[in-house]
């Protein structure tokens, strides 16, 4: 079989091929025999249908199906004897004259193929990797975290002021027509934070528990109600609950809650060093990823086609749907255009990965995943439990391969960069550069091996965020331990952290669907105002 014509137009290609008109033919033919062996028709036996009558009743469902096949076969041979690597499905179009017993069957596909590109030169390459010291005094503030972590709640009797957490109902209207309120859940409000709509903080400082007042309120132009937005809300609340915060003393009491039995203040405090200097690695790993990812994506110039653009933004907005915990935001309402910068970027790396990985040789190192397993079955009461399940699901052991060989290259490739270190402080390694995230969003702690292998995290000081690098689709997260994260501020790892950074941008719309929380599109620290729906 020749191909007529072959063009390219970027990552486009054009392909136009003839499969001969007996060969469709007789395929056709071939399977109306077949099917007149089988078919039950009324007044005939089994297999004594006439050939007529099954051609005029079936054959052009038989004629289509064939010709689907025959295309699709011949379009497969056309791509491996071209060495040619869809990015997508083809579009094809057939020209077939039934009327015509001469002519043939005419195929035109145009498909879209993977960017041909060459690998840079990664001696090019000049990193930074951060080192630092962990001082008596960043133990001493990791410490005071963790107590106000544990902090507790006393309810009082008087008047709400900074740093208390009012629970309270409301119902705002205009003209009279309710357009909000908390029927479903009352609102808890954490004084001083700024979280609510502006103004409304005010209104509740000094409001005592069974309080009931109401006050009016210019919404915000962001009001996640476009239609009222800017109109004047008129608020009624009740106040619930005043609580003051209570912070734990330093005691045996306090040290079981982290799993220190014995040993007292020395014990905890050499628990609490030993978790930061392993979140402090995971932070130095994740900044040098983060830069060695960025230091590629300026050597290289990729192409990439469209159907794989579409294809990883669907797969960006499932994993977002995963790792949400705000449920009912309808993901499928953003536009494409709000994944399509991380969407390209994740692409593109995936896309070097897959080429250094071919190119030089790196085969999956099996006792790292072993590792791997091992290190995140730890984090659980039952580390051998967890690990056996996820050794045994193919799914799940599936991601942590592909972590591993994702980690290799990265390691293939900083061997051959020049790698710089630089001192900084404890905090500022272990802080991200970009935005928080919600707690309310991201937690840490992979909710399915708990729900599927029946097993309870444990409670030991955890560390900072420890999503994984992944480029496959995310561990659901949550976290239903006691286990702490000491720094609320530490960095989101490698490949999975930037497309937060793009995400912040996307929240935007989740912090302007929630009621009473509506930050400015422009607030620096929009995504840490989400703890307060109404």
């Amino acid at each position: 079989m020749q191909v007529s014509h072959d063009s390219s137009d970027g990552p486009t290609r054009t392909l136009e091929f003839v499969i001969p008109r007996d060969q469709v033919d007789t395929a056709i033919n071939s399977r109306l025999r077949e099917t007149a062996k089988t078919i039950k028709l009324k007044g005939f036996r089994n297999g004594k249908v006439p050939f007529s009558v099954i051609k005029n009743r079936y054959g052009r469902k038989i004629r289509l199906e064939v010709i689907n096949a025959l295309v699709s076969q011949h379009l497969n041979e056309v791509f491996n004897r071209k060495g040619i690597r869809p990015a997508g499905p083809p579009a094809v179009t057939t020209d077939f004259p039934v009327e015509k017993e001469d002519a043939d069957l005419v195929v035109t596909a145009i498909v879209e193929v993977h960017p041909e590109f060459e690998l840079p030169d990664f001696s090019q390459i000049r990193v930074e990797s951060p080192i630092a010291e962990i001082t008596e005094a960043d133990i001493d503030n990791m410490v005071e975290d963790l107590r106000e972590q544990k902090i507790g709640r006393i309810n009082v009797s008087r008047g709400a002021i900074k740093d208390d957490l009012v629970k309270l109902d409301y119902e705002c209207t205009i003209d009279g027509k309710v357009i909000d309120s908390s029927s479903d859940q009352s609102v808890q409000l954490n004084m001083g934070t700024g979280t609510l709509l502006p103004g409304f903080e005010e209104a509740v400082s000094g409001r005592m528990a069974g309080e009931e007042f109401e006050f009016g309120l210019t919404l915000p132009d962001n009001y996640h109600d476009q239609e009222v937005a800017g109109a004047k809300g008129h608020f009624k609340v009740k106040i619930l609950s005043v609580s003051e915060p209570d912070l734990p003393e330093l005691n045996e009491d306090f040290f079981k809650l982290f799993g220190i039995m014995e040993g007292g203040m020395e014990a905890f405090r050499k628990a609490v060093t030993s978790e930061m200097r392993k979140t402090m690695e995971v932070s130095k790993r994740t900044r040098l990823i983060s830069s060695l990812s960025k230091s590629m994506l300026d050597l290289v110039n990729i192409h990439l086609p469209q159907s794989a653009i579409q294809t990883e933004i669907i797969n960006f907005r499932q994993r977002l749907k995963k790792r949400s915990l705000a449920q009912n935001f309808d993901w499928e309402s953003l536009p494409d255009d709000a994944f399509l910068p991380e969407a390209e970027r994740r692409l593109k790396i995936s896309l070097i990965i897959a080429k250094v990985l071919n190119e030089r040789k790196i085969t999956l190192d099996h006792d790292r995943v072993r590792q791997a397993i091992e290190d995140e079955a730890s984090t659980y009461e039952d580390p051998a439990t967890v690990a056996a399940w996820i050794s045994e699901n193919k799914e799940e052991l599936i991601e942590f391969e592909f972590q591993v060989l994702e980690d290799q290259v990265f390691d293939h490739i900083l061997e051959e960069a020049v790698v710089v270190e630089k001192i900084v402080p404890y905090t500022e390694l272990v802080q991200p550069k970009t935005k928080r995230i919600s707690p309310l969003e991201y937690t840490t702690k992979p909710l399915k091996y708990t729900a599927k292998a029946g097993i309870e995290s444990s409670n030991s000081i955890q560390t900072g965020s420890e999503v994984a690098t992944e480029m496959k689709p995310d561990l659901s997260a949550t976290d239903e331990s006691n286990s702490i994260s000491m720094s609320a501020d530490n960095e989101i790892s490698a490949t999975d952290n930037n497309h937060l950074n793009d995400e912040n941008n996307i929240r935007q719309s989740v912090v302007t669907a929630t009621s009473l929380t509506a930050p400015s599109a422009d607030d620096e620290n929009a995504v840490d105002k989400i703890d307060s729906p109404a």
